[in-house]
């Protein structure tokens, strides 16, 4: 029998599925549309300014994950008084954020000829949706910072189910908007005015879960502060990372090349970082989970949450890589056609063995950041986020955008190969062998039916298909037959492996 930490777990992690994956199919299937409607240089210009506006996360400092470690704490120990101090405490925090986010917006607003490398027929319309965006996500920074208390309280199902509305009802508003003639800047505010819906949605309903839950002056504590701080800068080092590492390649681009390459190159890497984001909606459950072991001393939990948490990543990343490496080709021109296949495909090909190898361990990070235990990995991160910017800057005169995806894939590659499963092996006592076997042995064993299934299935059915309507109904054949091997894997996993705890 499977116990019920196990059972919610798996209610969260298929909750956020939900969500995460409406996300994604309905970008998938919007990404030709809007490249339609707008073209590659506005698309290229939206991606630079949501990419730079996305940075505003770093003024946080760390706190939004420092809340959610120690509302999971403080859950675990029954102790509402401490839960709300630390909730008002970074509630006032996020107010004053929103504040400088503003000022921030209007200083880059004034500089943004010097910041960007964008063209003169498209700057009056980059100083608005940057306005747009900017004051976007200030209003919205303190509201959906109670994402981070529901993440606390492992209620990750009811993000997912916002997140399947949200995306569902944006596709719709964008669809209508550009045929009917809206260009970039509705695109901007239709995002925004969902993702502020959300955040009111998300706010209403954590003060329901938690009705021990209250906003209090007199909860705002400096001692509280201190606390989160301390825990906060460690993963404010991870979250300066973070974007240096996976969202920065846009700007390197915009300087050394040009706007319009940033379209094709992020054909390419935007398929990395939706499986990014899959193996996180997992793996992130893990932090709350970890915090609770170390805060009622089971050591033991501890270690079988660090193989559990990343065989799990395991089980999404590797059918994620096998998928890109095998019919990449195929996805991309049945999602936005021929045109893009060559420099994205090879941009994906880069990218993809060290995106998944850092992907199966997407678990060890969240375990470090439930445990306090993440200042070795921040500094690692840094480093690795350093020599990824500026290898990317040194290859791109010499190999265009080809030298940007290497410039993140090398450095990738090395700090999950030689740092990250070493350094997690030390901290809690397990053998590096225990580790592979326990945490990888069953997904490749799993991945490897699947992928034969899929390489077959794509050269047989594609062998026909020449319209981008048959290649595409193609495509969800292929899917389809790998996905039903898969899943048939997965149920006999279940049934032979899991039910008997092993």
């Amino acid at each position: 029998m499977i116990d019920k930490k196990r059972l919610l777990a798996l209610k969260n992690v298929a909750g956020g599925w939900m969500g995460l994956g409406t996300t994604v199919l309905v970008n998938f299937f919007l990404t030709p549309v809007v490249l339609h409607y707008i073209g590659d240089a506005s698309n290229g210009i939206w991606i630079l300014l949501t990419t730079f506006t996305g940075y505003y996360g770093l003024l946080d400092f760390g706190l939004r994950p420092a809340t959610a470690r120690y509302v999971s704490r403080y859950e675990a120990m029954k102790d509402t008084a401490e839960m709300n101090r630390v909730v008002s405490t970074s509630f006032v925090f996020q107010l004053m954020l929103s504040l400088v986010m503003m000022l921030v917006t209007v200083l880059v607003y004034v500089l943004f000829d010097q910041l960007f490398g964008v063209g003169p027929e498209w700057r009056k319309t980059g100083r608005l949706l940057l306005l747009v965006v900017g004051f976007g996500t200030a209003v919205t920074t303190p509201l959906s910072f109670f994402g981070s208390v529901l993440e606390g309280l492992q209620r990750f199902s009811i993000m997912g189910w916002i997140q399947t509305a949200s995306s569902l009802i944006r596709a719709g508003l964008l669809v209508f908007f550009l045929q009917h003639g809206y260009q970039i800047l509705a695109v901007g505010a239709i995002t925004i005015g969902m993702n502020l819906l959300s955040a009111l949605l998300l706010t209403a309903i954590t003060f329901r879960v938690a009705p021990a839950l209250s906003l209090r002056w007199r909860d705002v504590s400096w001692e509280t502060f201190g606390i989160l701080r301390s825990f906060g800068v460690l993963g404010f080092l991870i979250a300066i990372a973070q974007p240096i590492r996976f969202q920065l390649d846009s700007l390197v681009i915009a300087k050394m090349l040009s706007a319009e390459f940033i379209t094709l190159f992020s054909i390419g890497a935007r398929l990395s970082i939706y499986s990014i984001d899959i193996v996180q909606m997992l793996a992130q459950i893990f932090t709350p989970m970890a915090s609770a072991a170390q805060a009622t001393g089971e050591h033991d939990r501890q270690r079988r949450l660090f193989l559990m948490s990343n065989r799990y990543s395991a089980f999404v990343a590797l059918p994620l890589g096998v998928m890109f490496l095998l019919i990449g080709k195929t996805i991309i021109r049945a999602w936005v056609g021929e045109k893009y296949v060559p420099a994205g495909y090879a941009v994906l090909a880069i990218m993809t063995i060290p995106m998944t190898i850092h992907l199966m361990q997407a678990g060890s990070p969240k375990m470090l950041l439930g445990m306090a235990k993440h200042r070795t990995l921040g500094i690692a991160l840094l480093i690795e986020a350093a020599f990824n910017l500026a290898l990317s800057i040194a290859l791109v005169p010499y190999f265009g955008l080809l030298g940007v995806a290497w410039g993140t894939a090398i450095p990738l590659a090395i700090s999950n190969i030689f740092f990250l499963p070493l350094h997690m092996c030390s901290l809690l006592k397990v053998r590096l062998r225990e580790f592979l076997v326990g945490a990888y042995l069953y997904p490749v064993l799993v991945s490897i039916p699947f992928a034969a299934a899929l390489w077959a299935a794509d050269r047989w059915i594609q062998a026909t298909r020449v319209g981008l309507l048959e290649t595409r109904i193609g495509l969800l054949e292929t899917l389809t037959i790998g996905g039903l091997v898969y899943l048939t894997e997965l149920a006999l996993y279940y049934q032979f492996v899991e039910r008997r705890g092993r």
